[in-house]
């Protein structure tokens, strides 16, 4: 019934504990009453030897670099909305980081609880949504309003209630700390809450239903929102995505492979340019490539310095191929094959170079993918 998700576990690691303390206040009385109290203890022991390796992890260069880079309220960017020309006196006020930040995380949060944003525009990723195809169905969005209603009116709900209201309220948060506009793969969690709204809203308006042929009429009416939002899915994801989302999902490097296993000279060098992308990962799957022969060849850091040296190595070696930007003052000088996209091989360089085009791999959407090319010292 709704548009596929990525898991984030990021995001989940920040809203389980934030949970887990909203519930431990929550029901502190029964947690630490005289029958329970070792369970407890017994419990937050093991939940914190559990968390040591992700808390080590978490001080290290890597995850702080990497932190830095995605948390607006890290001061290494200039904030979203800062005006460079701006002489007035409220300066520290308009050009505030702080006050920009929490402006953008304002901005970020309320967007996950837009309807234009569920119901209309769906997913900012395009490996996290599928084409013409929003979060939710819009037809669920009469549901959600009076799902909303129903879940602040009925005190009944008791317990359900209290953990939806707190669920939706916590689960767009690590989300709307990141740089990223709406993007579900940031917010997994909030699908939860979410879902139990829309499905109070589906119970409530089912309730109010009392004639039997009304009943009937509102089944056969489902059914067939069913079957269009199953034909909607299949549509998004299996035909539209593939024809004009192959960019995103590095459509035709098996195809690459392929060419290089059975159609070209194995005793010439092959280059792969990865100015765009880094294609080491798939020729080494599509190659089945021994990873240990791998790692000899391009050993980068020690192993204990994994998560602490950020120094890397973009050039890679798999037998004799090399993946590096393709270098067009020294490498037409090599008889060797040359591998890129549409982009890193064009036209024109091929006319320019004297190159022999081998093969093109084309998108779904007949567009180029990648080229190969021979050179002709």
């Amino acid at each position: 019934m709704f548009a596929i998700a990525i898991p984030a576990y990021h995001s989940q690691r920040f809203v389980t504990p934030a949970v887990l303390l909203f519930l431990g206040v929550r029901y502190r009385h029964k947690l630490f009453s005289k029958n329970s109290l070792r369970f407890t203890l017994i419990g937050l022991a093991i939940g914190l030897v559990i968390s040591l390796p992700t808390l080590f992890v978490a001080t290290t260069p890597g995850f702080l670099a990497r932190a830095a880079g995605l948390n607006i309220f890290s001061h290494q960017k200039l904030p979203a909305g800062f005006i460079e020309d701006y002489q007035g006196p409220f300066g520290g006020l308009v050009n505030g980081s702080w006050f920009l930040s929490s402006w953008e995380f304002t901005s970020l949060y309320t967007s996950y609880f837009s309807p234009r944003s569920m119901f209309v525009l769906g997913d900012s990723g395009p490996r996290s949504s599928f084409p013409e195809l929003a979060t939710f169905y819009l037809w669920q969005f009469p549901f959600y309003l009076y799902g909303l209603y129903l879940l602040l009116k009925r005190k009944e709900l008791g317990e359900l209630r209290f953990l939806t209201l707190i669920l939706l309220l916590i689960t767009p948060i690590p989300a709307a700390i990141t740089r990223d506009p709406y993007i579900t793969i940031r917010a997994l969690p909030l699908v939860i809450p979410q879902l139990v709204v829309v499905s109070l809203g589906m119970l409530g308006f089912w309730e109010k239903i009392r004639y039997r042929v009304f009943q009937v009429g509102i089944i056969s009416i489902f059914v067939v929102l069913v079957i269009y939002s199953l034909g909607k899915l299949y549509s998004s994801a299996i035909v539209l995505n593939e024809h004009f989302r192959g960019y995103n999902w590095d459509y035709g490097w098996e195809e690459v492979v392929k060419v290089v296993k059975g159609e070209l000279d194995p005793s010439l060098p092959k280059v792969v340019d990865n100015s765009r992308f880094e294609p080491y990962s798939q020729f080494l799957f599509f190659l089945k490539y021994d990873p240990e022969k791998y790692q000899k060849e391009n050993q980068e850091v020690l192993l204990s310095e994994y998560y602490t040296n950020m120094n890397r190595n973009k050039t890679k070696k798999i037998g004799n191929i090399v993946t590096r930007p393709i270098s067009w003052e020294k490498d037409p000088l090599v008889e060797q094959y040359l591998i890129g996209d549409g982009l890193s091989i064009s036209r024109q360089q091929i006319d320019e170079h004297k190159l022999v085009l081998v093969k093109e791999i084309l998108y779904p959407d007949r567009n180029v993918a990648f080229r190969i090319v021979k050179t002709q010292p």
